[in-house]
């Protein structure tokens, strides 16, 4: 009966300390779990912020492209108004020497007359 309650108590010491350690390793489970809980948290609140502030990236380059193709717009159509503009000034320079041209030959042609009479 003295052998049966030692081995008895050394049983039931053996399973206090698997006890204990199964207790110590369920802490830190929980633990573990807690702080992984909180780096998930965390993560995802990262992400979100990450995918907002990609948003407006995204946003702000859009706005910005569609800013560069208005203006590239506006410079074509000042150049067109341009080429244009210097083309008239070409015309009437052009009617301008055409002119100047007919008066000297005319005034050529008076001369040459009044000099033979």
């Amino acid at each position: 009966l003295q052998k049966q309650l030692k081995i008895t108590k050394s049983e039931a010491a053996r399973a206090s300390r698997e006890a204990a350690e199964a207790t110590g390793h369920a802490q830190a489970a929980r633990e573990a779990s807690h702080q992984l809980g909180d780096k998930v948290s965390l993560l995802t609140e990262q992400l979100a912020n990450s995918r907002a502030e990609r948003d407006e990236f995204k946003s702000a380059l859009e706005a910005q492209m569609k800013k560069a193709a208005d203006l590239e717009r506006d410079n074509t159509r000042l150049v067109q108004r341009l080429m244009e503009q210097m083309h008239l000034q070409a015309q009437v320079m052009n009617t301008e020497i055409a002119e100047h041209e007919e008066r000297r030959a005319s005034q050529t042609s008076v001369a040459l007359v009044d000099a033979s009479a």
